[in-house]
């Protein structure tokens, strides 16, 4: 590339008098490939060149021939250049959202079907640099269409959090612990469809306790022994212990007591019979959570934090048939941990941000693999040296 080239000059410009860029695009992109072959060609193999160039005159073509004879137009003045006429098979579209991308994207796979009627789903590819990030725009523009607009599609390579609501709910569960708690913090939480279920809270009783915390003005920290771990002063006003002491303590005092200040605290009256249940329910999935972060705050051996997160699973979520593929193949990703840590011999110790990274690398290894190739459109990751066989490449 011009970038390797302009430092070779500055090392020994001798030595890079011997250096060619050859195709700007070939030697920009190709690094992975180039890479592999010089390995190749370091064990002497037996070459046996199987290289044939295009026979059509498109555009797409002249590149493909260009990149396989190294020629580059702008070294050849324009008398030199074959002629040849201007086609789409190769198109360029400028978006201003990832939506609207996928919304091209569509469109011009509806003129291709109709100016080719042989062409088929499966010899489509599209790759994204983000495949998460374009996910949702995908399901939005291509899983809504129906009747002769449906095209069939696959989705490749999405990381665990996108693909599993549970493996998602995990790791914002894991992640939480070494936060300060932070009142929105916590409440997203309760996103987790999975998490509300196991304490028995629905989507109103989350929007309810939303208004509560907002007005007890409850902000962070669990109580003033949290806060003084994190350097400041251990106040327990704005701490969650102390907001919803205040609605116990106003559901506890006699009807029509006056609210005065009982114990330092200023009693909020607000319960009544119907909230009681939903204050229960989510002060246990609070000490739950409180809880696990005071078992999961000391390192521990790999082996030791999977049986802690395995009971982790088992209080934060119900495992029933909706769930149990989904917590299996976390639990198998544990044990994998676990296991690879015995064959390595390691006996040291590791904090949770190291388990939690090594969970996540595990879920997301594989995932999306049998998406890959499904007969559909395939949208895919571009994962350095992937194979594409495909006819056409978005």
């Amino acid at each position: 590339s011009e970038q390797t080239l302009a430092k070779a000059r500055k090392e020994d410009v001798q030595r890079a008098a011997y250096l060619d860029v050859g195709h700007p695009l070939l030697a920009s992109w190709g690094r992975q490939g180039r890479d592999c072959l010089d390995q190749w060609l370091a064990a002497d193999p037996h070459e046996l060149p199987l290289f044939q160039p295009a026979e059509a005159t498109t555009l797409l073509c002249r590149l493909q021939n260009d990149l396989l004879t190294l020629n580059w137009h702008e070294r050849r003045s324009r008398d030199e250049m074959a002629p040849f006429t201007p086609d789409d098979s190769i198109q360029v579209h400028a978006c201003h959202s990832g939506m609207r991308e996928v919304e091209v994207l569509q469109d011009r796979l509806f003129a291709m079907f109709a100016d080719d009627p042989g062409l088929d789903p499966g010899q489509i590819v599209i790759l994204t640099p983000d495949i998460d990030s374009y996910a949702p725009y995908i399901e939005a523009v291509f899983g809504c269409e129906t009747g002769s607009r449906w095209i069939p599609f696959s989705i490749a390579d999405r990381s665990a959090r996108q693909d599993s609501p549970i493996a998602d709910a995990l790791l914002s569960l894991l992640e939480t612990l070494n936060s300060r708690f932070e009142a929105d913090r916590v409440l997203s939480l309760l996103d987790h469809s999975a998490l509300r279920r196991r304490f028995g809270l629905t989507e109103d009783d989350r929007e309810l306790l939303v208004d509560w915390v907002r007005d007890l003005g409850v902000r962070w920290g669990v109580d003033g022994a949290m806060r003084a771990e994190h350097g400041v002063p251990p106040t327990r006003e704005h701490s969650w212990r102390f907001g919803l002491e205040r609605l116990v303590l106003g559901f506890a005092l006699p009807n029509g007591a006056d609210p005065e200040v009982f114990e330092h605290i200023l009693p909020d009256g607000r319960l009544d019979a119907g909230g009681t249940q939903v204050l229960g329910r989510f002060l246990q999935f609070l000490d739950s959570l409180t809880a696990l972060r005071e078992r999961s705050r000391r390192p521990r051996h790999p082996a030791a934090w999977a049986h802690c997160l395995e009971q982790a699973l088992d209080q934060f979520f119900l495992g029933d048939s909706d769930e149990g593929a989904e917590l299996q193949q976390i639990r198998d990703a544990m044990v994998g941990l676990a296991v690879a840590s015995q064959e390595a011999g390691y006996q040291g110790e590791v904090p949770l941000e190291v388990v939690l990274d090594q969970i996540q690398q595990r879920l997301d290894r594989g995932r999306g693999a049998g998406r890959f190739l499904t007969g559909g459109l395939t949208f895919c990751a571009m994962v350095p040296m992937r194979s594409v066989p495909f006819q056409v490449v978005c």
